[in-house]
């Protein structure tokens, strides 16, 4: 898994116990050592303390337990280095200590999840339940009104919010490389090639890699997993809109979680509104300068709406089908093009695509 949990243990199994002592000796030498050099610090911080652990996080050792050996041993000579300099006054004047000191502290939580996942039946319960306390969190700031993309405490917890997402998606989901979904269609007799094409249409759609834009692509994996209803009910210019009715999202994305590597080009597909979602778009055609960073309000130079996905099947053919209705902008019912399925996709390493199927005890 990609998350720093899964960095540190190597790709576990949750029932190591083995694991589960190195994590609990890992955490608790860490506990101490962030103690210690909390002590020390009175003035310019461990800046690259921070640094330091977030390369260590990265480790893919196949051996967990060398993997886990090691990174003590480097925090160890990471913190000799740093109190080293703070004895000699050796760090640079932009260093922050409240920033370093938090850098540690979020390290800690997540051997503690690491912990929590390990020790619990079902850990997808233990992720989701951490999950909605940063959303609510998230939710909480952007109240506020700050500009979310470049205060320092919004980009902490949005960050924290999007790396527990993508543990959630791979515990919930899987590890894949890939994560689609296929949206079957039914198009109404007022198509004007539905004697000749009929009733039915299907589209697939990539998700964004999870490294970009986690919180997004985990709110589209779950209105997939719990469809219910929906229909492109707009058709202007430059997208086609669609509603959505599932099970499991009622409430638009906490934040306008956006990358500047997965842009609103022509054939993505992104969530409507601001704040986004859950209705949503196809591109048909570069919407960048409309929905992407600055767009929409004259506030915030950075805010766009999420973009979650790619079209990768049905881009030639039936988005522009759906673009033919005979009817612009908002549609009457009998011109609508309902969403009858959904179905999640995952990736197989050989590159094929099979149907995702749920665990017993997904929820």
């Amino acid at each position: 898994m990609r998350s720093r949990i899964n960095r540190i243990t190597g790709k576990i199994k949750f029932n190591d116990s083995l694991l589960k002592d190195k994590l609990n000796k890992v955490r608790n030498n860490l506990s101490k050592e962030v103690n210690q050099v909390t002590r020390d610090v009175q003035r310019d911080p461990l800046a690259k303390m921070g640094k330091k652990i977030n390369q260590l996080q990265r480790d893919n050792s196949a051996n967990k337990v060398k993997a886990l050996n090691q990174l003590n041993r480097d925090k160890k000579e990471a913190l000799d280095q740093v109190r080293d300099k703070l004895r000699h006054g050796a760090f640079s004047d932009g260093a922050s200590t409240s920033n370093v000191m938090a850098d540690l502290k979020s390290t800690m939580n997540d051997l503690k999840l690491a912990d929590d996942v390990l020790s619990e039946k079902s850990p997808i319960e233990t992720l989701e339940q951490r999950r909605l306390e940063l959303d609510k969190q998230v939710r909480d700031i952007k109240a506020t009104g700050v500009i979310m993309e470049t205060d320092a405490e919004s980009l902490n917890v949005t960050g924290a919010l999007q790396e527990i997402t993508r543990f959630m998606i791979q515990a919930k989901y899987g590890n894949h490389k890939h994560y689609r979904v296929k949206v079957d269609l039914e198009f109404q007799s007022s198509i004007p090639d539905f004697d000749t094409n009929g009733p039915d249409g299907t589209i697939v759609i990539e998700m964004a890699p999870i490294e970009y834009i986690p919180v997004s692509v985990y709110n589209w994996l779950e209105i997939a997993r719990t469809w219910k209803s929906g229909a492109f009910h707009r058709n202007a210019g430059h997208v086609l809109q669609a509603t959505t009715n599932a099970g499991a999202v009622k409430k638009s994305l906490a934040f306008q979680e956006y990358s500047k590597l997965h842009p609103h080009k022509k054939g993505t597909a992104g969530y409507c509104g601001r704040p986004s979602g859950p209705c949503w778009y196809i591109s048909i055609q570069d919407n960048t300068g409309n929905h992407g960073p600055g767009s929409q309000q004259q506030k915030n130079p950075h805010e766009a709406d999420a973009n979650f996905g790619r079209i990768v099947e049905g881009l030639d053919d039936v988005v522009p089908r759906i673009h033919t209705t005979p009817q612009k902008s908002w549609l009457d019912k009998n011109n609508q093009i309902l969403i009858k399925t959904m179905t999640i996709l995952v990736s197989e390493p050989d590159g094929t695509f099979v149907e995702w199927q749920p665990q017993s005890n997904d929820t």
